[in-house]
């Protein structure tokens, strides 16, 4: 006779929200923003090279042909998911500032 496994809920939802705080402390980790950021000083640096050369040659100037529209792609979805990788990682680092407080109580 077989026994199954059940499988518990809570666990599973837990190791869920794990690897989705793991993978957004790795990409924080990997500097991914910064390049982004670096990513818009390019194109900023392209659009000053761009205004200095309208410049030389006496055209009308205007900021609105200089400036880029960012399109903000957010949605409750990923807002949502911003926020849950905020709660998680609020909730693990005070957990293992705690974990560490304990142990250092008990080695000292």
């Amino acid at each position: 006779m077989e026994i199954k496994k059940k499988h518990n809920i809570g666990f599973i939802l837990f190791i869920s929200l794990f690897l989705i705080f793991i993978s957004t402390y790795f990409l924080a980790a990997t500097d991914i923003y910064k390049y982004k950021e670096y990513n818009k000083m390019s194109i900023t640096k392209e659009s000053m090279k761009k205004f200095e050369k309208d410049i030389e040659e006496g055209k009308d100037i205007s900021i609105k042909d200089y400036l880029e529209i960012k399109k903000d792609y957010s949605n409750g979805m990923s807002n949502l998911g911003y926020k849950a990788s905020n709660i998680v990682e609020n909730f693990m680092s005070k957990g293992i500032k705690r974990t560490f407080k304990i142990l250092a109580s008990l080695f000292t």
